[in-house]
């Protein structure tokens, strides 16, 4: 969802004009439906990392707000040894602009998460899958281990879980870390012998 600050205020008719520009690309961004094998055979660079920084701004050809989200990565899963790694997804706040798009994950600095990333048409990485190619990593509660959020609750053993993609709105679950990236390799090397890249 867009809204616009500027709009908030009498005779700025610009502001409003833009803001209906944008709202027709942000609405029609969709979440697609995917499990984490069809995460990981999309997704060319694999990581676990914490946001260092992010900046707005305006696409290349002014019809969207982006953010560029910039990582330290603390394990490259897939995509080679980098230290950082920058990606785009949609939506953001530039000035008096605020650009919500469903589907898109927001990013504060120290933020922790597992990422898959894609290239876009442009050759910029982005989150495959916009939200659904995020998930955070988190302490217990109650032991401080770290786990991954957001995994379906259905299929949640210790093998049957990594294919469940789960209906929009399912309950969601956890697993630690060292087991889902560990997971997240075997289906690293699956791909790469069914002709993927690793």
């Amino acid at each position: 969802m867009l809204t616009s600050r500027a709009s908030l205020f009498p005779g700025i008719l610009t502001g409003a004009a833009l803001v209906l520009a944008i709202a027709s690309s942000a609405r029609a961004t969709s979440v697609p439906d995917m499990d984490l094998r069809a995460l990981v055979d999309g997704s060319p660079s694999i990581v676990h990392g914490s946001v260092i920084s992010t900046r707005c701004r305006w696409n290349e050809d002014r019809s969207l707000i982006v953010t560029d989200v910039r990582v330290r990565v603390m394990d490259a899963i897939r995509g080679g040894g980098v230290s950082e790694i920058e990606f785009t997804q949609p939506g953001g706040v530039v000035g008096k602009l605020v650009v919500e798009v469903p589907g898109a994950s927001a990013f504060r600095s120290g933020d922790e998460a597992v990422f898959f990333l894609a290239p876009d048409a442009w050759g910029r990485l982005c989150l495959n899958g916009l939200s659904r190619g995020c998930f955070a990593v988190l302490p217990d509660p109650v032991t401080g281990q770290k786990t991954v959020r957001g995994l379906p609750l259905e299929g949640m053993t210790a093998a049957g879980w990594i294919g469940a993609a789960g209906p929009p709105g399912a309950a969601m679950g956890s697993v630690p870390l060292h087991r889902f990236l560990g997971d997240l390799r075997i289906l690293v090397e699956d791909a790469v012998r069914g002709g993927g890249r690793k």
